[in-house]
């Protein structure tokens, strides 16, 4: 009797058992399906990315551009061309849910036939930071680009992620002008990768890095000349050494600012490009119209923000080019958006404590690369992000110029002391600080149109000669544009209002002052007032 019950007791424990294994392979197997499915997303999206000729073909294109005749609607396909590389065709957005419990059995599986076990979430974030370096790349951000490229590892992708790790990398550092560290990627491709796509592309950009080399060496004496060469081979890191040394001796015409922005723009420095094809577009010269087609590319494309993008627009129709409006925002409108960004958002919310990949391309220290996340709303923490643009306000090597009023700040009394005790004056200067204080809320190229229902008196600019202006604008460090396209150097000058009018400083920081005179001494600006660094002057205009 003792030894039935005991059987008995065993068989119960033995179905028990046998009941929850099957229970636990049932679930499994509803999870299987789910966890093939999603190691399959990611081997396309791979795919998608490195296999396609699509994308190394789009490399080499890019630098045929600028020399063609037709290249800004070659640019646009290319645009919408790259971004169907970089994003899948499907804007459904899929939940990311990992079954564990299908994920155990099947690492199970694999373990006891000897395979490797899946990382598919450890796969999914090195798939995201890839996805955002290229992101970089195509916005023209090559350093931001690069400090992502690098910290990824070949090892942890198939063939061929090398190649076209490496094929990106020497791009990046071909467009920077560092050509030891760009041969040196490039030729592994060609060794290791023949007979590809990666291995054309890159002969096609060593062949380029050969060109530039050849003529930077027989080059002339002369900058500008120098320049010219430069920009006919494609040598844009050179070109921008050429003008910035020509800059030196005397103004660079309105041709070659126009270069000048153009080769900023195409080696990762899109700040400073803004800023001279902003002043070039707000000029009645010559490169007025197509110095604002890059701004409506820039701020389209290139992370320009809605700001720049709606001034090129509305600066676009006023000089008659409202065709090429349409089209830019038609390609935009089809262009497909960077999906990586949110996914990107949605793992924060799910992985805000793990150290990984992500964590560390996130929390990467360079201030560029923090200012560019921040915009995109992709830094881990709050805390971080005011570290970071403290940082970034701390270090003048990495810090740059905006054109517009709002970044720097002063200690000074934003009120300022009086000048005079005469009612009159007073009188004068709270009309002339009532109208200071309604353009200041304006757009800038409207602020610096001169009214017809108000009388201006030309101030002077007095030095080693002497220069009457109505406005001056200082859109680059240094240089102050006046309306008619000229620049000056304000260093040791003086400034003096006519006896009937007064000057008009419009700062950078927002504050607006009223003056009779100033002084520049030492790259500041002195007046009875208040004085200042001469960096944080945006403009000086005469009433």
């Amino acid at each position: 009797m003792s030894s039935w019950r005991s059987h008995i007791s065993l068989s119960s424990i033995a179905l028990f058992v046998f009941v929850l294994v099957t229970l636990f392979l049932f679930h499994a197997m509803s999870g299987i399906m789910e966890l093939k499915f999603m190691e399959l997303k990611q081997a396309m999206e791979r795919e998608r990315i490195m296999n396609l000729e699509l994308s190394s073909r789009a490399l080499r294109n890019r630098n045929r551009i600028r020399l063609e005749s037709g290249g800004l609607q070659r640019e646009l396909n290319r645009n919408m061309l790259e971004s169907r590389v970089l994003n899948s065709e499907s804007e459904e957005q899929i939940e990311h849910r990992l079954p564990l419990t299908a994920l155990i059995v099947t690492n199970g599986v694999r373990l006891l036939t000897f395979k490797e076990p899946l990382h598919l979430e450890a796969d999914r974030e090195k798939l995201m930071a890839l996805k955002l370096a290229f992101y970089f790349e195509r916005s023209r951000k090559y350093d931001q680009a690069l400090r992502i490229y690098k910290k990824l590892n070949p090892e942890d992708f198939p063939p061929p992620f090398p190649a076209f790790l490496e094929l990106h990398m020497g791009f990046c550092y071909l467009a920077m002008g560092q050509w030891d560290e760009a041969r040196e990627d490039l030729e592994r491709v060609v060794a290791n990768y023949p007979a590809t796509h990666y291995e054309r592309a890159a002969r096609f950009l060593l062949e380029m890095l050969e060109r530039m080399q050849e003529v930077e060496k027989s080059g002339s004496d002369d900058p500008l000349q120098m320049a010219d060469a430069m920009f006919a081979a494609g040598n844009c890191p050179a070109t921008v050494k050429a003008l910035n040394r020509a800059r030196e001796t005397s103004p660079l015409s309105q041709f070659y600012r126009y270069r000048l922005a153009l080769c900023l723009e195409e080696t990762g420095d899109i700040t400073r490009a803004t800023e001279i094809f902003n002043s070039l577009a707000g000029s009645a010269g010559p490169y007025a119209r197509e110095a604002n087609r890059r701004l409506l590319m820039i701020g389209h494309f290139y992370g320009g923000g809605p700001e720049l993008r709606i001034e090129a627009e509305n600066r676009a129709v006023a000089l008659g080019d409202e065709e090429m409006v349409q089209e830019v925002r038609e390609t935009a409108r089809v262009t497909r958006k960077p999906h990586v960004v949110e996914e990107i958002r949605e793992w924060k919310k799910d992985q805000p404590e793990k150290e990984t990949i992500m964590h560390d391309v996130l929390s990467d220290s360079s201030p560029e690369l923090q200012r560019d996340l921040k915009a995109l709303n992709l830094q881990l923490s709050e805390n971080q992000a005011n570290s970071e643009t403290n940082g970034a306000r701390d270090n003048p090597v990495v810090q740059r110029e905006d054109p517009d009023p709002g970044e720097a700040t002063e200690t000074e009394d934003s009120n300022g002391a009086e000048d005079s005790a005469d009612p009159e004056m007073e009188s004068r200067r709270s009309r002339l600080l009532s109208l200071m204080n309604i353009a200041s809320k304006e757009d800038s190229e409207h602020y610096e149109i001169s009214r017809p229902s108000i009388h201006r008196w030309p101030a002077r600019l007095v030095g080693d000669e002497e220069i009457k202006f109505l406005i001056l604008t200082q859109r680059i460090r240094g240089d102050f544009e006046s309306t008619e396209g000229n620049t000056y150097d304000l260093k040791g000058r003086t400034i003096l209002a006519h006896p009937s009018g007064r000057l008009l400083l419009r700062l950078r920081d927002g504050r607006t002052f009223s003056v009779q005179r100033a002084e520049v001494q030492n790259r500041s600006l002195k007046t009875d007032q208040i004085t200042i660094s001469l960096d944080l002057v945006y403009q000086i205009a005469a009433y």
